[in-house]
């Protein structure tokens, strides 16, 4: 199988190969040397599109350069559609909820209640995920009084926010005092 215009194999049994490759069907968003935004057979959202690119790697770091390209035509996209908010999200394997073994970007658009969940939100409640959050502070802090420890937190809190917005302990970010 070849592509139009791309000197590579392609993979004859791959859904986004046989779109690239003129054998398939899709409603083409934009057309690249390099890549193809497409609209999912599944949009999430109005404007929901996938950018491919035309060169078969099967996941982000298959092909680093690839990878950097089809971001940038993902990335060229969002501003030719003017959208302020926005997710550009992809997967690498099955248990990161890869389904297609093709690398693709999902570009979603987002809005205010738009009700749309991240694929990696931990189902742990806030209150959970709080205590976690305290429970390792007091924990780096046991040699502070109990204001200074709790003044500590209130500021760590405030500068570098105690939960991500999945609502889970930003703990990366958390140095000890």
């Amino acid at each position: 199988m070849t592509t139009r215009g791309i000197d590579r194999t392609l993979v004859a049994d791959c859904p986004f190969c046989l779109i690239i490759d003129g054998q398939a069907p899709a409603t083409i968003v934009h057309d690249w040397s390099d890549a193809v935004a497409i609209v999912p057979l599944g949009p999430v959202v109005e404007g929901h599109t996938l950018v491919v690119p035309k060169t078969h790697v099967s996941d982000f770091a298959d092909d680093p350069d690839v990878t950097g390209a089809t971001a940038r035509r993902a990335a060229q996209l969002c501003r030719d559609l003017d959208l302020v908010h926005a997710n550009l999200i992809t997967s690498k394997g099955v248990h990161a909820t890869q389904s297609v073994w093709h690398l693709h970007l999902h570009l979603v658009p987002r809005t205010a209640n738009d009700g749309l969940a991240l694929p990696w939100h931990s189902g742990r409640s806030r209150k959970a995920a709080y205590n976690a959050t305290w429970a390792r502070i007091r924990d780096l802090g046991t040699h502070m009084p109990a204001d200074t420890l709790h003044r500590n937190a209130m500021i760590w809190r405030a500068v570098n926010g105690a939960l991500d917005a999945a609502g889970t302990p930003a703990l990366d970010r958390l140095e000890t005092p």
